[in-house]
C-alpha cells in the first residue's frame, strides 16, 4: 500500500512522464553511486532534475561535476534553512551555473516549482 506522498509521486510521475527516483540508501556515498549509475539521468535528454529534499546540496553538486553531462541542472528543493546552506556549499563548489536551489516545502506545497522535470530524486527523505 502507498503512502499519500507516494501515491501523489506515481500521479505526477505518470502525469507529467518524467523519472522518479527515490534512495533510502545508509549513506550519502552509496546514494550518490546508485544515482550516477541511473540511466535517466546519464541520458542526452535528460536535462532538468529535481532534488526534492536537497539537503546541503552535497549530491547535487559531485553529480554535475564528476558523474553527468553538461547539459544537465539539479534544482535543490529544501526548507529555507537548508536551502540557505545549500547554496553557500554550491557556491562553493563552483556549480551554481547547474545547481540551482529553490526554498519550499514539499509536505505542504502544492506542486513543485519550477517543473515540469525530466527526473525527480527524493533521497533519505
Amino acid at each position: 500500500m502507498l503512502c499519500n506522498i507516494c501515491r501523489s509521486i506515481q500521479f505526477m510521475t505518470s502525469y507529467h512522464n518524467c523519472y522518479c527516483y527515490a534512495f533510502t540508501a545508509v549513506s550519502a556515498d552509496s546514494a550518490l553511486q546508485n544515482l550516477a549509475k541511473s540511466e535517466c539521468l546519464n541520458d542526452d535528454d535528460c536535462k532538468k532534475v529535481l532534488d526534492v529534499g536537497g539537503g546541503d546540496g552535497t549530491i547535487a553538486a559531485i553529480l554535475v561535476k564528476e558523474h553527468l553531462h553538461s547539459g544537465v541542472n539539479i534544482f535543490v528543493y529544501n526548507l529555507p534553512a537548508s536551502a540557505q546552506l545549500a547554496r553557500r556549499n554550491i557556491k562553493n563548489c563552483g556549480c551554481g551555473d547547474q545547481v540551482q536551489v529553490i526554498d519550499g516545502n514539499f509536505m505542504t506545497d502544492n506542486n513543485f516549482p519550477g517543473g515540469p522535470y525530466d527526473a525527480i530524486m527524493f533521497n533519505r527523505v
